[in-house]
């Protein structure tokens, strides 16, 4: 889990999914730093867990129908208030991205919501439809 790789000793990752297969491939820890697993929706509040530090959402939050209103909820539970996101650069909905967020498009609902940007690179996705981005929002 590349997350728990940056992390120092005793941080507690949360990984959330609908599909409990998919997190029983999860380990319960790496180096030094905890994993735990929760089955449920992401867009589903209150979470399962505490106050968090940061959320990653990589290719999730373009299943949100109303992104603002769902960041508000989840900048609710965060202490640092900091959003490390991975999506497809496109504004082209399609039946794997239903509610796609450009880069742009993401720049501008972080900063509506009083977030910062850091843009922190991109790579060609492997369907070829769009390049992905990841961006640090912090407030």
């Amino acid at each position: 889990m590349a997350l728990a790789s940056q992390l120092p000793p005793g941080s507690v990752v949360h990984a959330m999914d609908v599909n409990s297969r998919v997190l029983k491939g999860v380990p319960s820890r790496r180096g030094g730093v905890d994993i735990a697993t929760h089955v449920g929706d992401f867009t589903e509040f209150p979470w399962p867990f505490e106050t968090l530090d940061g959320v990653l959402m990589a290719n999730a939050l373009h299943y949100v129908p109303d992104q603002a209103a769902f960041l508000r909820r989840c900048r609710a539970h965060a202490r640092r208030r900091r959003v490390l996101l991975v999506e497809y650069d496109t504004d082209r909905a399609n039946p794997w991205v239903p509610y796609p967020l450009s880069y742009t498009a993401a720049v501008e609902l972080f900063k509506a919501a009083g977030y910062d940007v850091a843009a922190l690179g991109r790579r060609r996705s492997a369907y070829r439809r769009a390049e992905i981005y990841g961006a640090l929002f912090t407030a």
